[in-house]
């Protein structure tokens, strides 16, 4: 039904501001349905018969939330239908059913209304009596609308709290404009004296000393009744709504004579100014916490961060009722308070509290008797607004103006709409704006300004005459910040970027403030922090930690909590040598890179993952060693054993408990706060494992019971050494599709090329063997090799080619590596059948040194690519020979002392790469200088150089000191 919504608006193409905020709220909602209907399908599967608890629990929850999401579905559909915001809803529908429906639907309706306005009032309420502290509270309520008047959701409340006597004193005045304090305040005392009296009716008792005190009031002069106003208000609890609050000035006046009297007091604040409401509640440090009261959108309570009780839930952004021909506008200020309370709550002034001083020190200034004009500059995004917005509310600068007004310049640029709402902040909108700031010492805040065309509009209708008037203007251009201070340089301020420590901490605040429940996706960038993994987070799918540095194992212990997570990385991060049991959890996991970590053994809680399809693995060194043989070598001779290397790793991991400086060595930590458990963790899971020969750094021990991962397509790298039941696991894997392996001895060889004809569907695989013996006879015997092998990849010693690839018609890449093959012609041969083969990697002496390398005529006839970094004595291309070939590769030890004959014979070479130094151009340029795609141009450096051949083919030097082609 959401998504017919969705279509049915997108066919009527509506403009109405109405029509997209009510599409946002179906899209919303849609979201909504999603995430829970994925969450229903997590929590309710299929558990074990002992979770019979947990699973009632769940149940409940979940029949909770589809509760929740029927109330909003319907509330969105019967929206569309009051509304008719989308046509033909219900059109087809007879006269008489329409008027029935239509009754029923108005007194639906009407009963509805009621119950959310009682729910809005309770609301209230529970927001005044918030946190059960004797502190005076500010609450300030805003709103487009006029819905602050007698028959209001604040009104109701006021009404309930004045006859249940919450407090000792209750009064209710609308601020006049002009504000007028003495007439405030005789309106608050009468409304005191009238109450007092009634309570005395009520009890029948003679007029209290309170009665008398009220009664004299009313007749002080101003001086004193200030003075004795305060003096009572100081012993009394007390409830103050101040309706009609229109600038900050008058704010500023009357709350001065609300004393904090540690009684629990409660000031509310009722205003149509969207900068008033917040700043009447917001301090320097913190910015204020922000709900709606109710179904009207534009009914927005500000409090005090902390002033509520923590079991207290702040609700979700009620939906929109906007029907009205104002709702566009209403809806633009209400996108403007959300969008101000987000910068607030996200954005804290890190980093800028010296700029902050300063700026106030210019403004403060009182040897300048000269109007002036401060101006912030700064490219987007480095927190200008943020600064201007503590600036102007700071306490240094509240009693220094008798005028104060902050405005953003809106785009387009309306100049008329800007003066009309400046005039609305400064007191009178029916006033022009120099009339009302004749005389005046004024402070205005023109934030984001674009151009110098705008300020001079601007600035005609600010007058001169009070010389110690301010104003401050923000703007992303140096030029327009130097026009509007006339070029003053002490008036001019360049906003800098964060340095890295302050920007780290305003990432984490906002990161603290956000909404994590809606985060789907992230990805680190940098060091650890340990929001990283929260229970807040509950609906990640995605998070990718790939090169997070100060990430150590018991870091991820919570990573269970995030049970809908479907990818995993913490590829590049060598502080993590083990994977929590609590990983079993993630039973929707799709994919576990752990490449480039130290983990070499898979824990036995992966077997649960029945949706894992990709696991990479290995390729991380151990004690700073690829190979137990290289370690041994470093070993003393007394200790070139088994127990003499388990004693040496097991001193060291004493050494890294009692010593931070030899943990970080051996957990090569740079950054990051490794602890003892982390060590240990080393020391059981990677060390000991390593020295006693029970593990390989290059690939990962499985556990049984992996068969049990029907789904998994990628599973590499996997170390196979320790015998048959790994081998025995991998062979139920039918549907792998990448098998990467290492490890293979004798054996164990018959059984793994016995299961390589039961892997149907493998597409790539690699074999590797760092043995001396290496791949020698191990890999002769594979009866049926798997048609469908794209990919394969050999490394170790292997003499001669086994016969079988010869058949795999399918295979398009090739990667022999330090494979030492003797026979190369009969090698060549070998490979010329393989019809689709359109790459060939020749690595690391994958032929005996000294070889010559020849491609006969009419072969390999689809390769596309060849790439060749070991040392030969020849390689020469005949005529008609790699018809295809395209792209060439060499290192510097091959192009250094092979003789290379016949690159001019091939007709699609486009491109030759060379890598390393490059003394030899001039053979290269003789071979290609008359190659039939053009002329080769040189410019010579003892460079990486990369010949390029095309349609006009040159010679263009590239740096390739670090690149693996």
């Amino acid at each position: 039904m959401m998504l017919a919504f969705l279509i049915a608006a997108h066919d009527e193409q509506d403009k109405h501001q109405v029509v997209k905020t009510w599409v946002k709220q179906v899209r919303d909602v849609a979201y909504d349905a999603e995430d829970s209907l994925q969450d229903f399908a997590v929590r309710l599967g299929k558990p074990s018969w002992w979770r019979i608890l947990r699973k009632l629990f769940d149940r409940h929850h979940a029949a909770k939330q589809m509760k929740e999401l029927r109330a909003k579905v319907e509330d969105v559909s019967q929206r569309n239908q009051r509304y008719q915001l989308i046509k033909g809803s219900g059109s087809k529908a007879t006269a008489s059913t329409g008027q029935s429906s239509m009754v029923s639907e108005t007194m639906s309706g009407t009963e509805e209304a009621m119950r959310l306005r009682n729910k809005a009032k309770v609301d209230l309420i529970r927001l005044i009596h918030g946190k059960k502290d004797e502190d005076l509270r500010v609450i300030a309520l805003w709103s487009t609308n006029d819905v602050f008047g007698e028959m209001s959701i604040v009104k109701r409340a006021y009404d309930d709290l004045k006859r249940d006597n919450k407090f000792e004193c209750q009064a209710w005045i609308r601020i006049t404009n002009p504000f007028n304090l003495v007439e405030s305040l005789q309106n608050i005392v009468k409304q005191f004296f009238i109450d007092s009296l009634q309570e005395s009716a009520k009890t029948h008792e003679k007029s209290s000393p309170g009665t008398h005190e009220l009664r004299r009031m009313r007749t002080m002069k101003e001086g004193d009744l200030i003075k004795e106003f305060k003096k009572y208000m100081n012993d009394k609890s007390y409830l103050i709504v101040l309706s009609d609050l229109s600038t900050m000035e008058d704010w500023n006046q009357i709350k001065a004579h609300f004393p904090n009297n540690k009684k629990g007091s409660r000031l509310i604040v009722c205003t149509e100014q969207d900068d008033v409401a917040s700043f009447c509640v917001g301090t320097e440090t913190e910015m204020p916490e922000h709900k709606h009261l109710s179904t009207d959108p534009t009914l927005l309570a500000f409090f005090e961060k902390g002033s509520q009780e923590e079991t207290y839930s702040m609700e979700p952004k009620p939906t929109s009722n906007i029907n009205d021909e104002n709702g566009s506008a209403n809806e633009k200020r209400l996108n403007r308070v959300a969008t101000m309370v987000s910068a607030f709550k996200e954005y804290q002034l890190i980093g800028r509290v010296n700029e902050k001083s300063e700026i106030i020190k210019l403004i403060s200034d009182t040897s300048s008797r000269e109007f002036e004009v401060i101006s912030i500059c700064g490219m987007g995004g480095l927190g200008k607004t943020t600064l201007v917005k503590y600036v102007y509310q700071s306490q240094e600068l509240s009693g220094m103006f008798d005028k104060r007004a902050c405005i953003t310049v809106k785009r387009p640029f309306n100049p008329k709409e800007l003066l009309s709402t400046l005039a609305m902040q400064l007191g009178d909108d029916k006033q022009a704006l120099p009339n009302l700031l004749e005389g005046k010492k004024y402070l205005i805040v023109l934030d984001d300004l674009s151009s110098t065309e705008e300020w001079d509009t601007i600035i005609q209708d600010f007058p001169r005459t009070e010389a110690r008037s301010r104003i401050i203007v923000t703007t992303r251009v140096e030029n327009i910040a130097k026009h509007c201070s006339n070029n003053k340089e002490k008036n001019i301020h360049k906003l800098k970027i964060l340095g890295e420590k302050d920007a780290c901490n305003l990432f984490t605040e906002k990161d603290s403030s956000m909404d994590l429940s809606r985060v789907r996706s992230l990805t680190v960038f940098g060091s650890w922090k340990p929001f990283y993994i929260s229970d807040k987070m509950w609906l990640l799918r995605v998070l990718d930690l790939e090169g997070t540095e100060g990430l150590f194992d018991h870091h991820l212990k919570q990573i269970g909590m995030l049970i809908h997570l479907k990818y995993l990385s913490l590829r590049g991060c060598d502080g993590i040598f083990h994977l929590p049991d609590s990983l079993g959890n993630l039973k929707q996991l799709q994919t576990l890179d752990i490449r480039g970590t130290r983990v070499l053994k898979l824990p036995q809680c992966i077997i649960y993952l029945r949706k894992l399809q990709y696991i990479s693995a290995g390729g991380e060194d151990i004690l700073h060693n690829f190979s137990y043989e290289y370690f041994e070598q470093k070993l003393p001779k007394l200790l070139r054993n088994k127990l003499g290397a388990c004693t040496f790793v097991s001193k060291n991991c004493f050494l890294a408990c009692c010593n931070k400086g030899a943990r970080k060595k051996i957990l090569n930590e740079e950054e990051g706060e490794s602890n003892r458990r982390d060590v240990c963790t080393w020391c059981c899971h990677a060390g000991l494992p390593f020295v006693a020969r029970l593990a390989d750094p290059e690939g990962v021990v499985v556990p049984r019971g992996l068969r049990k991962l029907k789904a998994l397509h990628k599973l590499g790298i996997v170390n196979i050494a320790r015998g048959m039941s790994i081998l025995k696991e991998i062979k139920y894997l039918t549907q792998l599709r990448k098998l990467s392996v290492v490890g293979i001895n004798r054996k164990i060889c018959q059984k793994f090329c016995s299961i390589l004809a039961d892997l149907n569907s493998l597409e790539t695989l690699s074999v590797t063997s760092n043995e001396e013996h290496g791949l020698q006879g191990l890999l002769d015997d594979v009866p049926s090799p798997p048609k469908s092998l794209q990919s394969l990849k050999l490394y170790g010693k292997l003499v001669q080619l086994p016969e079988w690839i010869g058949r795999l018609q399918n295979l398009v890449k090739l990667k022999l590596c330090m494979t030492k093959l003797s026979e190369v012609d009969g090698t060549l041969q070998v490979l010329d059948k393989l019809s689709n083969l359109a790459i060939l990697r020749l690595r690391g002496r994958s032929f005996a040194e000294g070889a010559s390398l020849t491609f006969r005529q009419g072969t390999f006839p689809g390769l596309l690519v060849l790439d060749i970094h070991q040392v030969l004595k020849s390689l020469e291309f005949e005529q008609e020979a790699t018809p295809k070939l395209e792209l060439l590769l060499f290192d510097y030890a091959t192009f250094s002392t092979t003789l290379i004959y016949g690159l001019a014979s091939l007709p699609s070479l486009k491109e030759v790469v060379l890598k390393g130094s490059c003394p030899v151009l001039e053979s290269l340029q003789n071979q290609l200088k008359d190659h039939r795609n053009g002329a080769m141009g040189i410019d010579a450096m003892d460079r990486s150089c990369t010949v390029v051949a095309g349609s006009e083919i040159g010679l263009v030097q590239k740096l390739f000191s670090n690149t693996v082609v």
